[in-house]
């Protein structure tokens, strides 16, 4: 199997670049929750979200996995996370390619 190489970048109001979460498989989708506290990454290589604290602006904790996503039934190409979405109350929405 490949290395992860996949990565999420912080860019700050003067333009700064900052990575902030590495060794990803194919990360397609991010989206931080409405308190700020925590981004969540939708990992398209591992078929899983994943959530990280959010320590400060451009600083991220540990990664937690927040949910492994359905698998591939039969006589489908794919199932893979292809965007996330979170809303004012909180609630986490995964477009999820393939899954019927």
């Amino acid at each position: 199997a490949e290395k992860p190489d996949g990565a999420v970048y912080h860019v700050d109001a003067g333009g700064a670049v900052r990575e902030v979460a590495a060794g990803l498989a194919f990360p397609n989708g991010i989206a931080l929750a409405p308190d700020g506290r925590r981004l969540y990454v939708a990992e398209t290589g591992t078929n899983r979200l994943l959530a990280y604290p959010v320590i400060a602006p451009g600083r991220l904790g540990e990664r937690r996995l927040f949910a492994d996503l359905p698998a591939k039934g039969a006589g489908q190409t794919h199932a893979v996370p292809d965007g996330v979405l979170v809303d004012r109350a909180g609630d986490v929405y995964v477009a999820h390619h393939g899954t019927a």
